[in-house]
C-alpha cells in the first residue's frame, strides 16, 4: 500500500492495525506517523483527514487509542529530529 498523507504529503507505505486486524478498509481510521493527522481511508484506500466532527463521532476507546499512536508518533518524530 503506496498512499501519501494528505496533510503533510508524506510517503505512507505501511499500515498497521491499532485495533482489529488484517489489512485496511474503506473507513478505517489511521494516524499519519509524520504529521499526527487523524487520517481515514477512503473509496481505494485513499486517505483523507477526518473532519473533528468525524473523530467526535468516533467510541471514546477509539479515540484513546488514536490519542496514544499520536503521542507515539510524536515522540519518534522528536527522537528522529534529535539524532539528525
Amino acid at each position: 500500500m503506496d498512499s501519501y498523507c494528505p496533510n503533510c504529503q508524506k510517503l505512507l507505505d505501511a499500515a498497521i492495525a491499532v485495533g482489529g486486524s488484517g489489512s485496511p478498509r474503506s473507513g478505517d481510521v489511521t494516524v499519519c506517523v509524520y504529521c499526527g493527522a487523524l487520517l481515514s481511508f477512503g473509496v481505494g484506500l485513499r486517505l483523507r483527514v477526518l473532519t473533528w466532527d468525524e473523530v467526535l463521532a468516533l467510541p471514546l476507546d477509539v479515540r484513546q487509542r488514536l490519542a496514544v499512536v499520536q503521542q507515539v508518533a510524536a515522540e519518534f518524530q522528536a527522537e528522529r529530529a534529535r539524532r539528525s
